[in-house]
């Protein structure tokens, strides 16, 4: 009797040694790919690295280059390591040389929107020609003084409302629908280029021809932004939601 209680003693106490085991072989698998996989990340975030360590360096305004991939998902880190930074650290930022960058776009109420909205230590961006379609997102972004629009980009969607250095911008050829917030607040804006003039409408309930030929008259309409214009420029274009061109 005592032998048999013996043996299946040690016949459990090996069973539950095997179940440890197995327990610690899976975990061991389970974060392997994980560590992997993080590293993977944190190395292809170069421009990350690049934009915490301008923390270190004092005021003033630094340049800073992208190369290889960037893509879509990566601007939760990059949009925070340009949040960040202290005041008066300013950030020249080009990403003219990245790849897999297709879209910015305006907040949809998630962290990971692809944009640099309040990124107040952004004073300069150079951006690829691989962005298409609408372009937003930049909203707030009181010390950007400088952009290019890509030629590719379509329509602007509260793009840079609040940027309130941006002085002057051309829209190129290829955009064909502005809504009213995309400069609204900035009040440094004194003129705003159309590359395409012709067959501009402003639409509220109703489609209004309206001339964009003035660049000035063009930058004082669209950063006020609303409904509501003064005596000097509401008689050119008139109250609309946004502007298309046909």
């Amino acid at each position: 009797m005592k032998t048999s209680r013996r043996k299946y003693t040690t016949m459990a106490a090996l069973c539950t040694m095997a179940v440890v085991l197995t327990v610690l072989a899976l975990v061991g698998c389970k974060h392997e790919p994980e560590e992997d996989t993080q590293k993977e990340l944190r190395e292809k975030l170069q421009v990350e690295k690049d934009i915490r360590a301008l923390a270190e360096k004092g005021a003033g305004t630094y340049k800073v280059t992208a190369t290889g991939t960037v893509g879509n998902d990566d601007f939760p880190y990059i949009r925070q390591a340009l949040r960040s930074l202290p005041n008066g650290v300013l950030v020249d930022l080009d990403l003219s040389q990245v790849t897999g960058l297709t879209e910015l776009k305006a907040s949809s109420g998630t962290e990971h929107s692809n944009n640099f909205e309040s990124c107040r230590s952004l004073s300069k961006i150079t951006l690829p020609n691989t962005i298409t379609g609408f372009l937003g997102g930049f909203e707030g972004c009181w010390n950007l003084t400088s952009i290019e629009i890509p030629e590719g980009v379509t329509g602007l969607s509260s793009a840079f409302g609040w940027c309130e250095k941006l002085t002057e911008i051309t829209i190129p050829k290829n955009v064909e629908w502005i809504n009213n917030k995309s400069f609204h607040g900035c009040t440094s804006l004194y003129s705003v280029t159309f590359q395409e003039t012709s067959n501009w409408y402003a639409v509220k309930e109703t489609e209004q021809l309206i001339t964009v030929t003035n660049p000035e008259v063009n930058a004082q309409i669209l950063k006020l932004g609303t409904d509501n214009y003064d005596t000097t420029t509401s008689s050119q274009w008139g109250p609309f939601s946004f502007i298309k061109r046909k």
